[in-house]
């Protein structure tokens, strides 16, 4: 099966050259071309949930709120979730780092 959905992820390319995480997304031909028919961040879909919930790094942890206040209070929940806080684990983050700052000096 073709992957028909993505999710577009800002980087530091998009911070240098001051453009949105999901700017080439917003091209309708590309996405026929290549099958793609949601993007996450679509309008449309973004509107069929009652609430939208990310988590956050340490204190915060969900934003606007706890997603156990939205629970039983809202029918629809989109709940954002990464396997990993941004700055939990100082060796493995620090790795990554090293790559992407490797990556950055190459490109």
């Amino acid at each position: 099966m073709q992957l028909q959905t993505i999710c577009s992820h800002g980087d530091f390319v998009n911070r240098k050259l001051q453009i949105t995480n999901n700017e080439i997304t917003k091209d309708e031909n590309l996405r026929k071309e290549l099958g793609i028919i949601c993007e996450t961040y679509d309008k449309d879909l973004m509107d069929s949930f009652e609430i939208y919930v990310s988590d956050k790094q340490y204190p915060i942890f969900y934003s606007p709120d706890s997603i156990f206040n939205y629970i039983g209070e809202k029918d629809t929940i989109c709940m954002l979730t990464h396997p990993r806080q941004w700055r939990t684990n100082f060796i493995i983050n620090t790795i990554d780092n090293l790559k992407r700052i490797y990556e950055g000096f190459r490109w």
